[in-house]
């Protein structure tokens, strides 16, 4: 399994550091994974905190308590490092 550190500042500061696992997806998740990026890439403008969740949720397999602790900004920063290491792996 792949990990990702989130680090959440304030300023330059960081208030809050975790490693995040991310799964290894079977072929149907990582076709949800992908539809996800597809639906964004088309809708930039919409509900980008909604997908981006989805995305962290599938590939990280945390739970609706766990996404809250790390609030909206963490989500939307484990986004595109979801995207970018998932990209490296292929």
């Amino acid at each position: 399994m792949d990990k990702i550190i989130l680090e959440i500042k304030d300023g330059d500061k960081v208030i809050k550091s975790q490693d995040i696992e991310l799964k290894e997806l079977n072929v149907w998740d990582d076709l949800k994974f992908n539809d996800l990026l597809l639906e964004h890439s088309r809708n930039l403008d919409k509900d980008l905190c909604i997908r981006a969740g989805k995305v962290v949720q599938l590939c990280t397999g945390m739970n609706d308590e766990e996404l809250t602790k790390i609030g909206a900004e963490g989500i939307l920063q484990l986004f595109p490092m979801i995207i970018q290491a998932k990209a490296k792996k292929k």
